[in-house]
């Protein structure tokens, strides 16, 4: 895809566009709107393309069309980035116990670990989204970016905890200790992550039990404005055991009995920003864009351009972007990849 502009006469051009940080996406990237979509992580929709099922660091699975949005199928790809405490997980994906067992929460992405040393030890991992069957390893791939994107963590108790970064907002239920997942910044980290953990006072009580299809207290909720890669980093520092459930959608109602609380913005996802550029055209003529025309880009978590969002429209001449062979018009709010702007 890419951006031409059109102009009527000699005039400067002036687009408000607005920059998201993230991955920068390979050319021919898809966009979609993810909002009340939930990801289908079914075991038997997994494929191993390296390594041993996802269990060891390095380990990289598929999962098949965890999701259909307009038409375009979409497989999801986990990359098992790093483990330390421990050689390998239990068990990638686990579907016989805790929350992948209850009813209203099917088809988490679930691990469990054991055997983790008293001094602690996590997991990194890193999501991917692609055009289905395009993805055979890494270098290939059609690209995804998905649009107003939930996530939710469960089953985070004593010891416990979770680490993620480029979210927009996030929740948990208040309870009779509002203090169970007191966020941190994690030092060092680069892009910035917030780390979500059990904190030491908080009362672990009957709020969390699977069976009972009621799980607020060890509950957590993110808001996403977009993503194409994400890396979660879940931990346990106690030692032991643990296991852990993600859910790639809204999730169910949180029916417990506790408040429900509202979104609180992610303060350690400072946007992105860029310099204001000024662009002449010759009169009757045109110019296509590339991604210089849009500023110098800087991000302070140090994540990528992924794309522009047009917000408003020059007024003079037209913008238009070239879609399956024709150019056609960008209306406000398009979102236009880095990619499909190269």
């Amino acid at each position: 895809m890419l951006l031409k502009k059109i102009a009527q006469f000699i005039s400067p051009i002036f687009i408000a566009a607005s920059l998201v940080g993230l991955a920068a996406a390979p050319a021919h990237a898809v966009t979609l709107d993810a909002n009340n979509v939930t990801l289908d992580f079914t075991d038997s929709k997994k494929s191993n393309i390296i390594g041993t099922n996802g269990t060891a660091a390095g380990d990289i699975v598929k999962y098949n069309a965890v999701a259909a949005i307009n038409g375009t199928t979409i497989d999801a790809v986990v990359e098992n980035l790093e483990l330390l405490g421990m050689s390998n997980l239990d068990s990638f994906d686990v579907t016989g116990s805790g929350f992948d067992s209850n009813s209203s929460a099917q088809d988490l992405f679930q691990l469990s670990f054991n055997n983790v040393p008293n001094s602690g030890g996590f997991v990194r991992f890193r999501f991917s989204f692609y055009e289905q069957g395009t993805y055979s390893g890494p270098g290939t791939g059609i690209p995804v970016t998905l649009q107003n994107v939930r996530l939710n963590a469960y089953d985070i108790d004593a010891g416990q905890y979770v680490e993620f970064s480029g979210f927009q907002q996030y929740k948990y239920a208040i309870t009779n200790n509002p203090d169970r997942f007191a966020p941190s910044v994690v030092s060092g980290s680069s892009p910035v992550r917030t780390k979500f953990a059990w904190a030491s006072s908080a009362s672990y009580d009957t709020n969390n039990s699977a069976g009972s299809n009621s799980y607020d207290a060890g509950r957590m909720e993110l808001k996403y404005a977009q993503v194409t890669t994400l890396e979660a980093l879940i931990g346990d520092a106690n030692g032991g055991g643990a296991v852990y459930g993600l859910e790639w959608g809204i999730g169910p109602a949180w029916p417990d009995g506790t408040t429900d609380a509202a979104f609180v913005n992610n303060t350690n996802n400072t946007p992105p920003s860029s310099t204001d550029t000024t662009l002449y055209t010759p009169v009757n003529d045109s110019i296509t864009l590339s991604v210089r025309d849009f500023g110098n880009y800087s991000d302070p978590q140090g994540d990528g351009m992924a794309g522009v969002t047009i917000t408003s429209l020059p007024t003079v001449g037209t913008l238009e972007k070239f879609v399956n062979n024709a150019w056609v018009a960008v209306v406000a709010n398009d979102f236009i990849s880095k990619a499909d702007i190269e």
